[in-house]
């Protein structure tokens, strides 16, 4: 399995162009890990929302690290 991890914070316009160039890569065992700082952008509700289409772990932290 790869697993492709990226930070997030104020991504809520890349995010989805992100999820979509990863899954069209075409890698028949993968997940992505998206760890968002609580972006003030909505990020976090993006991610969520893109992990109901792709292989995608979500993890909020609670502020930016």
């Amino acid at each position: 399995m790869v697993i492709i991890l990226t930070p997030t914070y104020n991504e809520k316009d890349n995010l989805p162009i992100w999820a979509e160039k990863v899954a069209a890569l075409g890698l028949s065992d993968y997940k992505m890990v998206v760890v968002d700082d609580n972006s003030p952008d909505g990020t976090g509700r993006i991610a969520h929302e893109l992990a109901h289409k792709y292989p995608m772990r979500v993890i909020k932290r609670p502020k930016k690290e």
